[in-house]
């Protein structure tokens, strides 16, 4: 049976209270330090585990993670329908999210809490990626983010309009970038401040072409608001990002309307952005980010901010690199996951609440394939473990450390 409960009020960081145990107390877990001590992570689902993940997205209010089959389920809030499987009802377990079938990715846009400041509310989307390159996306629309060529809301999948050879897609808080085959890259939704990169302010409801991109291999649709913007690696190892300045890692405080190169940066081999910062992973197993450090998610020991890129403290082998909220994650070479930043709700995993402003093991994870900040992984064999409030486990209760996320109820 689905743990199905009503939304009831965010808090501070946009976690509803019906997905954390803890709403109105000043602890995000209860428990204390030591084994099978701090957030637990309560009983669970007596159901069974998640097998058979190839990937996994986590938002600030919800999580999906994409199967072996090419099917996709979800957990978390469901307020605008970010889970898909047609209702507003949340669920602390995975659900499958009906009509998709094929999907190689999935993203799973974080909550802005409304920082654009114009009423307009905090919309939250997932999308899919699938095999024949085309984009399906669901959840709240009030920009077009769905790209279906509406603004409507979508409880169920609804095709991307005039989108095909898409390979991956990255869900920002109001707007969506996908990458294509041909290495172009295209963006639809929110547009205040050049987001979609087109060389306007125009919003869209369907995707438009990023200029000037030709050889980008991965995107990044980085979160809405006071730091909306975007960034794509491309083939020769450097950055580009569009759209807010001063997030843009170029060392100006002026919009980019077209893709502007990040200073400094070379040897890139992934990119990840989210909350008013972004990190690179190089070819020499360092980490590299700018912008807001002020919760020590720059990885440099202080809580400075930086407008070009700064090296992550301590890191040499990693591989992979993922942002999300005041936190930032790298999976290193041989499967261990480090994480620094924000970690009120422990979502560093390293067994306490305390905010490292330099990279931290995640507790008792060594055979990680890849990682979501905020956090999940997914480990090798196919089973995904999260920390946190979004534990995927049938408990409303945080835990300082990986629990494995149940199988779909």
């Amino acid at each position: 049976m689905k743990k199905r409960l009503g939304i009831s009020a965010n808090i501070a960081v946009g976690v509803p209270c019906v997905l954390l145990a803890a709403c109105g107390s000043s602890s995000p877990a209860s428990g204390t330090a030591g084994t099978g001590g701090a957030g637990a992570g309560g009983a669970g689902s007596s159901g069974g585990v998640l097998t058979g993940a190839t990937s996994v997205s986590r938002g600030i209010v919800h999580a999906c993670a994409v199967l072996q089959s090419g099917g996709v389920v979800c957990w978390g809030d469901n307020t605008y329908g970010e889970l898909g499987d047609g209702t507003t009802a949340a669920s602390l377990v995975p659900v499958a999210v009906p009509g998709v079938r094929d999907a190689t990715t999935v993203s799973a846009a974080p909550n802005s809490g409304n920082q654009r400041g114009d009423g307009s509310g905090s919309m939250v989307h997932t999308c899919a990626a699938l095999k024949d390159g085309t984009v399906k996306c669901w959840g709240g629309n009030i920009f077009g983010q769905l790209g279906d060529g509406t603004r409507t809301n979508s409880l169920v999948p609804v095709t991307v309009t005039g989108l095909s050879g898409a390979i991956a897609v990255s869900s920002g808080t109001y707007h969506t970038c996908a990458l294509l085959a041909d290495g172009t890259v295209r963006c639809w939704g929110d547009n205040l401040d050049g987001e979609l990169g087109n060389g306007s302010t125009v919003s869209s409801s369907v995707p438009v072409m990023v200029s000037g991109l030709t050889a980008a291999t991965m995107v990044t649709a980085v979160h809405d608001g006071p730091d909306a913007h975007s960034c794509a690696l491309i083939a020769d190892g450097t950055i580009k990002c569009w759209g807010v300045g001063g997030a843009l890692g170029n060392g100006t405080s002026g919009n980019a309307l077209v893709p502007v190169t990040v200073n400094g940066i070379t040897g890139a081999t992934g990119v990840s952005g989210v909350a008013g910062h972004t990190c690179v992973v190089t070819a020499l197993g360092t980490v590299w980010c700018w912008g807001y450090g002020g919760n020590g998610e720059l990885g440099i020991g202080s809580t400075a901010s930086s407008g070009t890129p700064v090296m992550v403290s301590g890191l040499t082998s990693a591989i992979a690199v993922s942002s999300t909220g005041g936190g930032v994650c790298a999976l290193l070479l041989g499967g261990s996951i480090e994480c620094w930043g924000d970690n009120t709700f422990g979502e560093l995993g390293s067994g306490s609440t305390a905010n490292p402003r330099t990279p931290v093991p995640v507790s008792g994870i060594t055979e990680a394939t890849m990682v979501s900040a905020g956090g999940c992984a997914v480990l090798t064999g196919g089973a995904v473990e999260c920390w946190g409030a979004l534990l995927g486990n049938g408990s409303a209760t945080a835990s300082f450390v990986p629990v494995p996320v149940a199988a779909p109820q």
